[in-house]
């Protein structure tokens, strides 16, 4: 029986390994895994939500996530989605003023992809951009955004009773100049909350048209039977992480006026357009609310309401070059609580205003400090008008509290 020679027997296994495949040394390739999609935008309007990314060629679908707090993510589609947009229907009044974050994955198989980049947003009618004659909210319109820049020319933006407006991250509200009353003024009977962030604070200011603003003009802002700031459950009017601008000076309409409600004023950098310091957070009948880290230059705090008994609280606040210190005016001491107004760093001239107050109590602002006046620790001198009642400063702090002012 004949034989093949081995070489040849060798050969004819590599040839036949070749044939099939077997041979190669090369690895198969492997299938690319699915890509985060990239563009993912937000536009909100009433009950909606709206949603849109850019596709990606190694994607066949997406799951879309959504979280209230940026930190737990529920997923919004049952069905593997195949479109590149989502309408998110948002219900009200739950809903409203909820930021809501999103992300999107991208699918490949059972593989998803790591999530792209988020994006924020809240439902409801948007502000208007421009607006020539005021605005004013309604009811079926509501809620409202502000969001980028909102103008208002020629009159009030009236946040209206039953209505609310938000304001969104980086969110501008510019007034025209005026009055106070008929114009130049923010007016909230029903509910404002800026949802801005401290690393994407909201704007509020004032300009004058065809014109630069002259000393003393501005706008004011007046929280007028609002909806008061509830500390159980943080709802209600939450003015916060904001820069204010171009206050008006003025007894009656310059500056802040709280009235019949209580707002929380929260981590505020506020600035009135008055060199002489004569614009003032005026706290009127029934005012209450909450005042804590926030700066207020050019501005002094005016009582003209008793707060003996009340919520009212004001708390690591810093003022700057005010008329006055402080100034109780038209009232029945003692007007307030002993820790009402205390752990403040006050700045104004060094002169402390009573005038037109019944009673015998003296009025008990002690815990503050008082960088105007002279000695030590350093307390403001007294001017006073039609009463016989002084303040009580006990006890004064030596310096200023640490952590007063905002957080920004």
């Amino acid at each position: 029986m004949s034989t093949r020679p081995a070489s040849l027997l060798t050969l004819s296994v590599l040839a036949l390994l070749l044939a099939c495949g077997g041979g190669s040394s090369s690895s198969p390739a492997t299938p690319s895994g699915p890509t985060a999609p990239s563009g993912l935008a937000a536009q909100g309007s009433l009950g909606h939500i709206q949603l849109s990314w850019s596709t990606d060629a190694s994607d066949t679908g997406y799951n879309l996530y959504r979280s209230s707090d940026g930190t737990t993510w529920t997923k919004l589609n049952a069905a593997v989605l195949t479109a590149t947009a989502y309408d998110d229907a948002i219900a009200s009044p739950a809903g409203d003023g909820v930021v809501y974050t999103y992300r999107v994955t991208g699918l490949a198989g059972s593989a998803e992809s790591s999530p792209s980049t988020t994006v924020r947003c809240m439902h409801g009618t948007r502000l208007p951009a421009s607006n020539a004659a005021g605005f004013t909210t309604v009811a079926a319109n509501s809620p409202y955004v502000a969001e980028g820049t909102v103008t208002v020319n020629g009159g009030n933006l009236v946040v209206d009773t039953g209505t609310a407006l938000f304001v969104a991250d980086h969110a501008t509200v510019d007034l025209e100049a005026g009055d106070g009353t008929t114009a130049g003024r923010l007016w909230v009977k029903g509910l404002l909350r800026v949802t801005a962030t401290t690393a994407a604070p909201a704007t509020f200011t004032a300009h004058k048209v065809g014109g630069t603003l002259a000393n003393n003009e501005g706008f004011a802002i007046w929280f007028d039977n609002a909806v008061s700031f509830n500390p159980a459950d943080d709802s209600g009017c939450l003015l916060q992480n904001a820069t204010i601008t171009n206050l008006a000076s003025g007894n009656v309409y310059g500056g802040f006026s709280i009235l019949n409600c209580g707002p929380r004023l929260h981590d505020l950098h506020a600035t009135a357009n008055a060199s002489s310091g004569a614009s003032y957070i005026f706290l009127f009948g029934g005012a209450s609310g909450i005042l804590d880290h926030c700066e207020f230059n050019h501005m002094a705090l005016s009582v003209q309401t008793d707060l003996h008994g009340g919520t009212f609280g004001m708390s690591s606040c810093r003022f700057r070059g005010g008329y006055y210190a402080i100034a109780f005016v038209g009232v029945a001491s003692p007007a307030v609580d002993a820790g009402q107004i205390s752990g403040n760093d006050f700045d104004g001239t060094p002169s402390a205003y009573l005038y037109n107050i019944s009673g015998t109590t003296d009025v008990p602002i002690g815990g503050n400090f008082w960088n105007g006046g002279s000695g030590t620790p350093p307390l403001p001198s007294e001017t006073t008008g039609l009463t016989t009642v002084h303040f009580d400063f006990t006890t004064a702090l030596s310096s200023a509290p640490s952590g007063a002012g905002p957080s920004w």
